[in-house]
């Protein structure tokens, strides 16, 4: 009667019963994937971490080690965004006088200078 609620065949149900839980066959990944990414304080993304797992002869492809590293909340530190500095206009100096007075249109350039 459960397996017509169910909806499912009587030899699913018992087959489902008698399973037994697999163990992961990627757990030893998972633990050298997170001691590869402390030991690199955070700093690997998945190209480094590819060529790091190889070098410690696991077969794994950039796919893999990408899902593996979403799926463990793992991700490598980008460099921010360069932006030179120029100018540091807070400064208790002197600044030069204005000349031309928003001016632009003069005749001559040396009177304004």
């Amino acid at each position: 009667m459960l397996c017509r609620l169910l909806a499912v065949s009587v030899s699913g149900f018992h087959g489902w019963l008698q399973r037994r839980d697999r163990p992961d066959p990627e757990a030893a990944l998972r633990a050298d994937l997170r001691t590869l990414h402390a030991g690199s304080r955070g700093t690997y993304g998945r190209p480094r971490m590819v060529r790091a797992l190889r070098a410690c002869a696991h077969a794994v492809g950039h796919k893999r080690v990408a899902r593996l590293m979403r799926e463990e909340g793992l991700c490598g530190k980008t460099k921010g965004r360069f932006t030179p500095r120029t100018t540091d206009s807070r400064h208790g100096r002197p600044v030069a006088g204005n000349r031309l007075d928003r001016q632009f249109a003069v005749n001559n350039p040396v009177p304004a200078w």
